[in-house]
C-alpha cells in the first residue's frame, strides 16, 4: 500500500514533535507499505516548521500564511499529496497532538480488510483516541440519536471489531482513494470546525462504509472541555470564531445535511451562548 499522511500545525512545536516521534517508528517498521508525510506549517512563529525540517527530513513541509486553520491546512497538505504525481491507496488525516500507539496501523489495516469482506468496497475509517490520564474516550466516531429537530451525536465506544458510525473526528481518520475519487477532499466552506463531520456524512450519503476501527489508536486530550464559562462578550466571540464553534460553518453544515434541524440548531447555539448555565 501507498499511503499519504496529512497534518497541519500552528505554534504547537512540542506537541507536533511528540506526535511525529510516536508516528515515525510505527510507519518505518511497517513492511510492504510506503508512507509519505505532508505537513502544512501554517505560519508558526515558534519554529515548528524549522524543527520538523531539521529533525524529520523525510517529512514534506509546506507553508501557510497563518489563515488556513485546521481545515485549510489539511486541504493544503491533501492537495500537495494529490498533485505529487504519486498514486496513493489512501490518505490518513492526523491531528498533531496525537501520541500514537504502536499498534495503530494494524487496527487500520484490520478495518480495511473488514470493509472489503463486509461491504466489497473501501470507505472512511476513524481510529479513536483516549485521555492518557483518565483513560476515557476523547475522539473517534459518533452516531446520531433519532430526534426530529435536535442534532444529538453520541460517541461510539471502540470494541474488538469495526463498528458503523455516522460522524468522524479527524484526529486519526483514514480515507480510501475510492472515497476521494468520488467526493474529493474537505469542503472549502469549512475553515476549522465541522469539516470532518461533514466529510463522513458526505461519504455515507454516497454509499461508502464509515467505520470506527477496533480499539484505540493513541492518546489525545480533549482540549475543548475547559469547564470555565467566559464573560458574555467572549462567549459571543467564540460563537462566531472559526477555530471554536464557528456558527457560520455550523449553519452551512446543518443546512447541507439536516436542513429541517438547522433553525433549531441555530437558536440553541445562541441559547447556549447567552444562558450557558441553563444547559449544563
Amino acid at each position: 500500500m501507498n499511503v499519504a499522511l496529512l497534518l497541519t500545525c500552528f505554534n504547537r512545536r512540542q506537541k507536533t514533535e511528540k506526535c511525529l516521534d510516536s508516528l515515525l517508528p510505527v510507519i518505518t517498521n511497517s513492511p510492504n507499505h510506503q508512507f509519505d508525510i505532508y505537513l502544512t506549517d501554517d505560519g508558526s512563529s515558534d519554529g515548528t516548521g524549522t524543527m520538523v525540517k531539521e529533525k524529520f527530513p523525510e517529512v514534506n513541509v509546506l507553508t501557510g500564511d497563518g489563515t488556513l486553520f485546521w481545515a485549510g491546512g489539511m486541504r493544503n497538505s491533501w492537495n500537495a499529496a494529490l498533485h505529487s504525481g504519486k498514486a496513493y491507496d489512501g490518505y490518513l488525516l492526523i491531528n498533531d497532538d496525537v501520541i500514537f500507539a504502536s499498534s495503530f496501523w494494524n487496527k487500520i489495516e484490520e478495518t480495511i480488510r473488514y470493509a472489503q469482506v463486509t461491504y466489497s468496497k473501501q470507505g472512511l475509517y476513524t481510529l479513536a483516541t483516549q485521555d492518557s490520564a483518565a483513560g476515557r474516550l476523547t475522539y473517534g466516531g459518533h452516531k446520531l440519536r433519532k430526534k426530529i429537530f435536535k442534532h444529538s451525536p453520541y460517541a461510539v465506544i471502540p470494541t474488538d471489531i469495526p463498528q458503523e458510525c455516522q460522524l468522524t473526528n479527524g484526529n486519526i481518520l483514514y480515507a480510501s482513494q475510492e472515497v476521494v475519487d468520488t467526493i474529493g477532499i474537505l469542503d472549502e466552506h469549512f475553515i476549522h470546525t465541522w469539516g470532518d463531520f461533514d466529510y463522513s456524512l458526505t461519504a455515507l450519503e454516497k454509499g461508502f462504509p464509515v467505520l470506527v476501527c477496533p480499539g484505540y489508536g493513541g492518546y489525545c486530550v480533549n482540549d475543548h472541555e475547559t469547564g470555565i464559562i467566559p464573560p458574555l462578550k467572549k462567549r459571543i466571540q467564540l460563537l462566531y470564531s472559526s477555530n471554536n464553534i464557528g456558527l457560520n460553518e455550523c449553519w452551512y453544515y446543518m443546512c447541507k445535511h439536516f436542513w429541517w434541524k438547522a433553525p433549531f440548531a441555530y437558536v440553541m447555539w445562541w441559547v447556549k451562548t447567552l444562558f450557558p448555565w441553563l444547559l449544563k
